[in-house]
Parts: C-alpha cells; structure tokens; sequence
C-alpha cells in the first residue's frame, strides 16, 4: 500500500462524485464538510481543515471468498501514517419493498473497521445502479443500445429511477448517520461503467442512448436551451454519432448532432437526481441527516466515437450489492 497524498488530494477534489456532508445537532456532533477555500475545496472535521488523505481498500474479494484479505491490515498501516478517512467498498443493501431493511453486512464492516482504528472516519463506496428486482419491475428503465439491446443499468434520465435510488441513499445515510455518528463522515454513490458515472459500455461498439427516458431528457435540454424543435428531436442514428467529417473534434458549426453528446451528458452530471435527501435535509436542521453535495463525476467526455467491442453481456453485479 502507498500513500500518495498528492494522488489523494486531486482524487478528492477532482474525481469524487458526490460528497455527503451532515448537519449538526449539536456543538459535540461529528461534522465533516467539503468547503471552498482560496486554493480550492477543503474538507473540514468539526470545523476544523484537515489535509485530504484517504485510504480506499475493498474488504471483500468480490464474490471468490468471504476473506477480507488484507484490507484490514492496511487500515491499520493507514492509520499509523495518520490517515483516518477509510473509503471502502460496501453493501448497499437496497432490497425490494417486501423485505425488512436488513443493514447487518454493512455495519458489520464498519465495526470490523471502527475496531482496527478507533479514530476511523467511514466513507462506504455504494452503488446506486438499480438492483435486478427493480429492474424487473420496471424494464422501460433500462438503458437502450443502438442494437436495440437493453442494459442491466436503469437510464440515469429515468425519474423512477432518480427518485428510488435516492430515497434508498437517504435511507442509508439516516442508518448510518444514526448507528455510527461519531464515525460515519460520508457516503460515494457509485454507478454506471467501473461506478464512475460515465454511461455503461462506453469503452464497447453499441452507443446508448436509445431509452425513451434519454430522448425526453434530451427534448427538455434542448428546451431548456431555446431549440425551437425540441418536441420532436431524435437522438442522431449511430452512424452519424460515429462518423467523424471534419477530423477526429466535433464542429459544432456544421455537424447538426453536435448538440446530443452534452445534451446527454447533462443527466449524467445533474445532481437533481439525488436532490430528495439533500431537500429533506435542508429542511429539516434539527436533525444530522446527510445532506448530498454534487463535485464532478470521474468521467464526463466520452466521444461518440467508441471502439469495436462486442457488446457486454447482461451478467449479475458484485455480491456486495444488494439484488
């Protein structure tokens, strides 16, 4: 394990996707806040700037074994190099409505950690992609490749979607908030292609974007934006996405789908899709409830020029997630 704290400072202020930050109940209450400085966003501890160093492991050997590894081990060598901020890989244990709420797989990382060090500032990695059960329940969700083939991720413009996996990010949040407040620091929603939000299969030939959620989102955005035509705009077919007429950059003068690669992209990128826990805790200050802090998603400029890849099979996610 090295601890590079240059590499750790232009990971959190350039790649975290969304920053949760708590609201006090009290002057002895664990508060941990990004705030914006002359030199650029700051975390704060109770007030106070601490340097931005984290620790990131994955305790669990994705679905192989049930052996932590050596992940605990380097929590303690993180610690002894002053380092408390913990990210980890996490259940998010999003099950379907039928079932009880069953957090035991995540607490008990997060004891298992608070053991090691007991200074450990938790910030779990989840995902947010819609689990498989609600995506049987809601197939018109699902991304659409130009091939006409459905993904295994809900659309990111999906309003069902945006809704249910924030009220369950809220749901966590209040758990954890409630179960560890002198320890949880945060959460990093995760989703889409390698959890960086940038659109599954980007990396593959079929381009998404094909969903009747992406289309209407696109209409709004150009909207928005004053396009007279945006009731009836298309996504451009794929052929014209990868075409390339005037060199490898886009001329956005003269290529009449220069407006779709940001046009989709602004879903991608908009925090509105978490906006009801960030709401809820605005507006309720008496309470610690998480508040969601949007920062900027790891990826965010894919061309529509992609690479000739088979496309991805519909396989089951980690086993850390819960389906």
């Amino acid at each position: 394990m090295v601890l590079d704290t240059t590499r750790a400072m232009k990971t959190i202020a350039r790649s975290l996707v969304v920053t949760v930050t708590l609201l006090a109940a009290s002057a002895a209450a664990l508060t941990v806040r990004v705030q914006p400085t002359p030199h650029g966003p700051q975390i704060h501890v109770n007030g106070k700037p601490i340097p931005p160093q984290f620790f990131f492991g994955v305790p669990r050997s994705r679905g192989i074994s049930e052996s932590p590894g050596p992940f605990f081990e380097q929590v303690a060598l993180a610690q002894d190099a002053g380092v408390n901020f913990v990210s980890f890989v996490a259940p998010n244990c999003w099950t379907s409505p039928e079932q009880p709420l069953n957090w035991l797989a995540l607490d008990d990382l997060c004891r298992q950690i608070i053991a090691v060090n007991s200074k450990a500032l938790l910030v779990p990695r989840v995902s947010a992609n819609a689990p498989d059960w609600w995506l049987q329940r809601h197939p018109e969700a699902r991304m659409v490749y130009d091939t006409n083939q459905p993904a295994c991720l809900a659309s990111v413009s999906h309003g069902d979607y945006r809704t249910a996996a924030a009220a369950h990010l809220e749901r966590l949040c209040r758990h954890l908030t409630a179960t560890f407040p002198d320890h949880f620091a945060g959460v990093h929603p995760c989703g889409q292609n390698t959890g960086e939000w940038f659109y599954e299969g980007s990396g593959d030939r079929p381009l998404s974007g094909y969903d009747p959620a992406t289309r209407e989102a696109f209409r709004a955005w150009l909207q928005a934006r004053g396009d007279a035509d945006f009731a009836t705009a298309e996504p451009p077919i794929a052929d014209e996405r990868r075409a390339h007429p005037n060199g490898f950059l886009r001329d956005p003068a003269s290529e009449h789908l220069s407006a779709f690669p940001p046009g989709s992209l602004a879903a991608i990128t908009d925090r509105a899709g978490f906006s009801h826990a960030a709401t809820t805790a605005r507006n309720e200050p008496s309470s610690r409830l998480p508040r969601l802090r949007a920062v900027r998603p790891g990826a965010a400029s894919r061309t529509d020029q992609q690479n000739s890849h088979p496309p991805r099979s519909c396989t089951p996610r980690t086993p850390l997630v819960a389906s």
